[in-house]
């Protein structure tokens, strides 16, 4: 359209240019540069006009969707989507959430894990970056400070005093939240936060931790000097932890069915890999003596040692006959009484 306009304007002027070329052959003097300078200002001014009309706003419409879409018929359903959660609520969500899962060139160890790195964040109960201390008298974590001093620690990140004796006394337990999240949150913790804040009683204020251990029985978690590094040199801080849950109210030698998590603190250093030679000798050998053998080198024990012996079961498990309270170095013995309340004697 402005092609057009602006096509038929410059046409007129050319008609008028011309117009006026003929009359000038016509005209003479003062006349003639009169017209002259006429047509000079017309032929301007039809120019100006001209480039403003092509810049002119013209009249604009706002687009409408319709123009652009179109639905199929009979569709008329206005119901909201469903939502489908899935949760597993199976006993080995009182697993632990954190253990060791290997690599590529290493195996993953069974019920055993010394990987903490300060580097990750373990989710959990525990605030990561708060300092939590145990108190031996109401049983639980409440907000604290390393001590000035502690027999076994690891910089920033644990602390357990253990004086020695006979036995020896745990008598402080501090620890950063993130490493109490590694040491004790299972999937069920894990999963509980997500969704509901977590296990809480109203009772007494405080989130309910829930483990087994390791499928009912304990996961021992060794304690470093440092943060553990893969196919570096990793030194053990000379305490071992194991992580478990309560014991079957009818059988204590049973698996443990999960509820409560509990703690239990050891002095001294978890050896892996006698361990698991002893437990691989106990699951597959049918030799007696390579078992005894297996075992008494994963506790550290001398059978030809002089001092009392130690039972190699539980002193106070439960039992019905005496050759249940097998020991290394003499026979154990049964209590006397009902069945259900026996258990094993000390020799």
């Amino acid at each position: 359209m402005y092609h057009k306009k602006l096509r038929q304007l410059m046409m007129n002027i050319f008609t008028l240019r011309n117009k006026h070329a003929a009359k000038k052959r016509e005209v003479t003097g003062f006349t003639y540069r009169r017209c002259n300078m006429r047509s000079r200002y017309i032929y301007v001014f039809l120019i100006i006009m001209a480039s403003v009309s092509m810049y002119a706003p013209q009249q604009t419409i706002a687009q409408n969707m319709e123009d652009y879409t179109a639905y199929p018929p009979f569709i008329a359903s206005n119901a909201d989507p469903n939502l489908l959660l899935i949760i597993d609520n199976s006993a080995s969500m009182y697993d632990l959430a954190y253990i060791d899962e290997g690599t590529a060139t290493r195996q993953s160890s069974y019920c055993y894990d010394q990987t903490y790195s300060n580097t990750n964040t373990y989710a959990g109960y525990f605030e990561k970056d708060i300092i939590y201390s145990y108190n031996f008298t109401s049983n639980r974590f409440a907000t604290g400070a390393f001590p000035g001093a502690c027999s076994h620690k690891m910089s920033g990140e644990l602390c357990v005093n253990i004086v020695s004796g006979s036995p020896s006394t745990v008598t402080q337990f501090v620890a950063r939240g993130n490493y109490l999240n590694w040491l004790t949150s299972s999937k069920f913790d894990v999963q509980k936060q997500i969704l509901t804040g977590g296990k809480y009683s109203t009772a007494t204020s405080e989130f309910l931790p829930e483990s087994r251990g390791c499928v009912g029985r304990r996961f021992i978690k060794e304690a470093l000097t440092a943060n553990y590094v893969e196919g570096g040199t990793n030194t053990s801080l000379g305490v071992t932890f194991a992580i478990t849950g309560p014991n079957d109210s009818i059988n204590p030698t049973a698996p443990s069915p999960g509820g409560q998590t509990y703690i239990q603190i050891f002095k001294g250093n978890y050896n892996e890999v006698l361990c698991q030679e002893a437990i691989t000798a106990v699951n597959d050998s049918n030799n007696p003596s390579a078992i005894r053998v297996a075992v008494s080198d994963c506790l550290s024990y001398d059978p030809n040692a002089t001092g009392p012996s130690q039972c190699t079961l539980n002193p106070a498990m439960s039992c019905l006959v005496d050759s249940e309270c097998l020991v290394i170095a003499a026979p154990g013995s049964c209590s006397t009484g009902a069945k259900k309340s026996r258990t094993c004697l000390a020799p």
